[in-house]
C-alpha cells in the first residue's frame, strides 16, 4: 500500500501546481492520497509520507495544513519503534525528524521545531540539542535575527554543535543569496574558540 501512496505521493510533489491545468484536480487526489495514508499503520512510512504531504500542502501555499502534518508526522516518528530489518533504522527516525524540523522553522512554526528539537535530542545517547535544524530552516527562510538567536541557544557545552550549526545556517544564507548574513555567520564561526571545536 505504501508504495503506491508513495507514488502518488511523488507524482503531487512533481506537478507544478500553479501551471497544473484540465483535468487534473490537484486539491482531490491531495485529499485522497491523504486519506489513504492515514488508514494504513502507524509506521516510520507514515510519517515520511505525512511530512511529504506537508511540503505539497506548503507549496501550494496551505500553510497551517502543512504545520498540522509535520507535527503529526514528527509525534507519530518520534512515538513508533523503528522495525528490525535493514530497511528502518534510528538513522532514519532521525533524518525524517530533523527535516521536518528546518520545514516548520522555515514555515515560521519556530517553537513547535524547538519542542520538536528537544524531542529529537532526547532519542540519543549525548542529550545534545538538535536547534542547528531549526536555525538551517530560520536561515533557509531569511529569518536572520532569529538565525542567531535559535544558535545562541547551544551554549558552550556544546560548541561544536554550534560551530556545526552555524556552518549549515553560512550555506544556507549563501545559497539564498544573503551574502551579508553568510559572512556574519562566518565571523560568528571564528569567535568559537577552536579547543571547542
Amino acid at each position: 500500500m505504501f508504495f503506491r501512496l508513495g507514488t502518488a505521493t511523488t507524482l503531487l510533489l512533481a506537478l507544478d501546481v500553479s501551471a497544473a491545468a484540465g483535468p487534473v484536480d490537484v486539491g482531490a487526489l491531495l485529499k485522497e492520497t491523504e486519506a489513504a495514508v492515514e488508514k494504513g499503520d502507524d509506521t516510520i512510512d507514515k510519517a515520511g509520507l505525512r511530512a511529504s504531504l506537508a511540503a505539497i500542502r506548503a507549496k501550494r501555499g496551505d500553510r497551517q495544513q502543512a504545520l498540522e502534518l509535520l507535527n503529526s508526522a514528527v509525534n507519530l516518528a518520534l512515538k513508533v519503534q523503528p522495525k528490525a530489518g535493514p530497511r528502518i533504522s534510528r538513522w532514519d527516525q532521525y533524518f525524517l525528524v530533523s527535516h521536518a524540523i528546518e520545514e516548520e522553522a522555515g514555515l515560521g512554526a519556530v517553537a513547535d521545531a524547538l519542542r520538536h528539537a528537544k524531542a529529537l535530542s532526547d532519542l540519543g545517547k549525548n542529550k545534545a540539542p538538535e536547534f542547528g535544524h531549526v536555525a538551517r530552516g530560520q536561515a533557509k527562510a531569511g529569518d536572520v535575527a532569529g538565525t542567531w538567536a535559535t544558535c545562541d541557544r547551544l551554549d558552550a557545552q556544546w560548541s561544536e554543535r554550534k560551530a556545526a550549526a552555524l556552518y549549515f545556517v553560512l550555506v544556507a544564507f549563501a545559497e539564498g543569496r544573503r551574502f551579508d548574513a553568510a559572512l556574519q555567520t562566518a565571523n560568528r564561526i571564528g569567535q568559537i574558540p577552536a579547543k571547542n571545536i
